[in-house]
């Protein structure tokens, strides 16, 4: 606590720029040239998305940083401040919001930041969120560091004190859920694909316990992501969710595939039927073909012929008798 003390009084001390010209002198070793800038993370970054401003510093020599002071400006109206991170510890930074004048103060009561020549070090990432409501364009970044002290209460020459940078803010591109193609094995998909169509059906024999699905996304940056390919038991059905997640990693579109697993008896009926329908295939009747229906319609059909050929023959045999029972009766008249 006692070196803190003292840290914090030197660093007062450092501050007194304006105030005591020769004081700072005093502590200006001049054998220190720290290039420090501002860097975004994102340079494009859209409406609605987070990124960070990020103040770095490349030294000539290897150096101790123990404090320093940065008076930042925003655009308030365009961004939001949502905190900071360094990996030199939270703590030792102090930070104070008014407005859109952010000023964050690095004082510690440690031993300070190490840092390698001509290696560059990010020393904090301040964190920014743009509006939903923000305007398009460029919005620009302000700011300045003073006060660049080692342990020793050295002040360290800078390259330059002034720190600016600036990013451009673009509109949430349309986001691209949709599939291109989507396939069951082999299954055929009911109703035929379409990628404005997110449910389909499939009907799988009862000895089928998963089933391969394959998805590709319209738009290249998609992902895919399909939940299962194990089926439920016999005669049972299962939903395979596809899952469409757009290059935002925020939209997403589900399509889903019903499989139906067919009961082992269900299978058999259906080969037996199929089985008939063969059998029935090319009968014929008097040398003609039958249709290329459906097997009971085939039975139908030729039950339909038989019953035509039976009455036509009836008709024929009643019109034959009635002369004949006439001429009879006749003779039978002339003999009374």
């Amino acid at each position: 606590m006692i070196v803190f003390c003292f840290v914090f009084s030197s660093f007062s001390m450092v501050f007194a720029v304006n105030n005591n010209e020769s004081r700072v002198k005093d502590f200006n070793t001049g054998q220190n040239n720290l290039d420090f800038s501002l860097e975004s993370s994102c340079t494009n970054p859209v409406v609605g998305e987070k990124f960070s401003i990020d103040l770095n510093v490349v030294p000539t020599e290897s150096t101790n940083i123990a404090v320093f002071r940065l008076k930042l400006s925003f655009d308030q109206n365009r961004l939001k401040y949502t905190g900071i991170y360094s990996s030199y510890g939270k703590d030792n930074f102090k930070v104070n919001l008014n407005g859109n004048n952010l000023t964050i103060i690095f004082l510690t009561d440690d031993k300070g930041i190490e840092i390698a020549k001509n290696v560059k070090d990010t020393l904090i990432e301040i964190n920014f969120k743009v509006l939903n409501n923000s305007n398009l364009g460029t919005a620009s970044f302000n700011s300045k560091i003073d006060g660049v002290a080692n342990y020793d209460v050295e002040r360290l020459s800078l390259k330059s004190n002034e720190l600016n940078t600036s990013i451009n803010i673009e509109a949430m591109p349309e986001v691209n859920c949709d599939l291109r193609y989507l396939f069951a094995e082999n299954y055929t998909l009911e109703p035929k694909f379409s990628s404005k169509i997110t449910q389909y059906y499939v009907t799988v024999p009862s000895n089928k316990d998963s089933l391969y699905v394959s998805a590709l996304p319209e738009d290249d940056d998609a992902k895919v992501d399909i939940n299962r390919t194990s089926l439920n038991g016999e005669g049972k059905v299962t939903d395979i969710k596809i899952t469409v997640i757009g290059q935002d990693n925020k939209s997403r579109k589900i399509y889903k595939i019903r499989v139906n697993r067919l009961k082992k008896k269900e299978k058999d009926y259906i080969s037996n039927r199929a089985n008939k329908s063969r059998l029935n295939t090319g009968k014929s009747i008097s040398g003609s073909s039958s249709s290329n229906s459906g097997g009971d319609d085939n039975l139908e059909t030729i039950s339909v012929v038989e019953m035509d050929f039976n009455f036509a023959f009836f008709i024929s045999v009643v019109i034959l008798c009635i002369p004949m029972s006439i001429l009879i009766m006749r003779r039978k008249t002339s003999f009374s």
